[in-house]
């Protein structure tokens, strides 16, 4: 698409084909050629041919070959002409990694188109005299980062949320299983209890040698001048005292070892422990070496210390999830909006459009509109299965007779896809559900079936049950899918083929709300690709 303008050449990259055109439209009326790609390949493509000489390029980051942050780092190794980055994502941190990552501006949907192309000019007008032949490189950071999660391998660096993350080296001692230390600590402190025992018992005996009945008569009488009478008279009355004496001789001289000996060694251990404990405390991923006796506990605060790392990173990954919930929530609400905005913006600023392109602009905004009010019920939907138990009314339910009353409400779509449904239902699968969610299971994985299948094909709906369970398999033909993106199927906003815009390819809701609404009756959903034949089986007890 091109302009008849000469102010220069924009490269426009968005998924959303009504926006990037759109913006076309504006652009190309403000005297611009325009260069439109609706993934990442077609951007570098048209980057590396020589015969487009673009001035100026317009991202969205949310492509679905390849980030948008990522698309302008590979185009920054090579060019220097300004990128905007357009996008529904209006985080602080989003702007600031868009800018690191060589963009030059920061355009949040839904936008007003006038604001896009005087964005457009004033970076133009700052390069204009950009030379094309110096092509400088920009060096690719050396780092590993999803999801908020850092590595840094020259380093060996790891971070989550710009927070160092601790790696635990399993060759230290305080990971290291040692057997009995905690009865070396024992040991030692019986050792050190006996060495208290032992001084008491020293002075006691060392008083029992020293006792001289003649040597204590002989200085009573000679240095007291006590008669002889008087002086047995005192030593039987020291010997009927002895036993309590060498009691409180014995006391005093163990509160004295115990002191001199023992508690000196119960307070390092402790406050070794103590530290250890505040520094588990203090999440700051240091840990001091305990003494050699207290390794079990130095192992069990290890153990401490990892399993509140986990947690730690558990609850900042689902810190990350509920903010991925909200971008997502954000980008899809904003994209369709966009649209609204754009086209109605064109309608009123062009009183003098054709007839024709003025129902054309009037549809797609109406079809915009419409597609973000169903974006709200999904979303809704979304937010009620996932934040709350769903109380199921549950009866009765003839699945067979359910499906068969899908199959004729989907007779339109089937139609105008070109498919057709073979049932291989029994005549009668009765369980015990709750009929109108179940109904949403199988709407949502018909719905997927047609938007994925080929044209012409057939769609197989087969139901299997036994005394416990029962089984329905939706198979349709088309792409086999990579066992690795099998589980991602049923993430919320996860879309197999991302090329698609959320107008025909859906919120990526669908697969997510089935899976909840199917193990809230205790059930499971489970896909399987080979062969071309994808085929989701839903399983469900027969009584819930």
């Amino acid at each position: 698409m091109s302009g008849d303008g000469g102010k220069g050449t924009v490269l426009i990259v968005d998924d959303e084909k009504e926006i990037a055109d759109l913006v076309a439209v504006y652009l190309e009326a403000e005297g611009y050629q325009t260069q439109v790609r609706y993934d990442a390949a077609g951007a570098l493509e048209a980057v590396a041919d020589p015969d487009i000489a673009i001035d100026l390029a317009v991202l969205d980051v949310m492509l679905p070959d390849m980030n948008g942050f990522h698309l302008c780092r590979e185009i920054r190794k090579t060019h220097r002409w300004p990128i905007i980055m357009l996008t529904a994502r209006d985080d602080e941190v989003d702007k600031i990694t868009g800018l690191n990552f060589g963009a030059d501006d920061y355009v949040t949907k839904p936008f007003r188109p006038l604001e896009l192309v005087a964005r457009v000019n004033a970076q133009l007008r700052r390069y204009t005299h950009y030379d094309r032949s110096d092509g400088s490189t920009r060096r690719e950071e050396e780092r590993y980062e999803y999801r908020g999660l850092a590595v840094d391998p020259r380093t060996r660096a790891v971070s989550v949320d710009g927070r160092g993350a601790p790696i635990p080296d399993v060759a230290k001692p305080e990971h290291r299983r040692r057997r009995g230390a905690g009865g070396r600590f024992a040991f030692i402190l019986a050792l050190r209890m006996l060495g208290a025992l032992g001084l008491g018992l020293a002075a006691v005996l060392l008083l029992r040698l020293m006792w001289n009945a003649d040597a204590i008569a002989t200085w009573l009488t000679d240095v007291w001048y006590v008669d002889w009478e008087s002086a047995v008279y005192i030593i039987q009355g020291m010997r009927n005292l002895a036993p309590a004496v060498a009691v409180v001789v014995f006391v005093l001289v163990f509160v004295l070892g115990y002191l001199l000996i023992v508690r000196p060694y119960v307070v390092r251990i402790f406050s070794t422990l103590t530290d250890g404990i505040a520094q588990l405390l203090a999440d700051d991923g240091h840990m001091s070496e305990l003494p050699d006796e207290l390794d079990d506990v130095a192992v069990a605060l290890g153990e401490a210390r990892r399993r509140l790392d986990r947690r730690a990173f558990e609850a900042r990954m689902a810190e990350q999830r509920k903010n991925d919930l909200v971008m997502y929530l954000a980008h899809d609400i904003r994209t369709p909006m966009t649209s609204v905005v754009g086209y109605l913006s064109l309608l009123d600023e062009a009183e003098d459009m054709p007839e024709e392109q003025r129902r054309r602009y009037t549809h797609i905004a109406l079809d915009k509109a419409q597609r973000l009010d169903a974006l709200v019920d999904e979303f809704f939907d979304i937010t009620r299965f996932n934040l709350s138990n769903v109380p199921l009314e549950v009866g009765s339910v003839d699945v067979s007779l359910l499906i068969v009353q899908m199959v004729e409400e989907f007779h339109p779509q089937l139609e105008a896809h070109g498919n057709t449904v073979r049932l291989d239902m029994p005549d009668a699968l009765t369980i015990t559900a709750d009929a109108e969610k179940l109904a949403r299971v199988f709407n949502n994985l018909m719905k997927n079936a047609i938007a994925y299948s080929e044209r012409g094909s057939v769609i197989t709906i087969k139901g299997t049950a036994d005394e416990a369970t029962a089984r329905i398999a939706i198979s349709d033909h088309g792409r086999t899918i990579p066992a690795r993106k099998l589980d991602m199927l049923f993430d919320k906003f996860y879309r197999l083929d991302s090329s698609r815009s959320s107008a025909d390819g859906g919120a990526g809701l669908g697969l997510s709300i089935a899976r909840q609404i199917t193990e809230a009756h205790g059930g499971s959903i489970a896909a399987s690709s080979a062969d071309g034949v994808t085929t989701f089986t839903v399983t469900l007890p027969v009584t819930s």
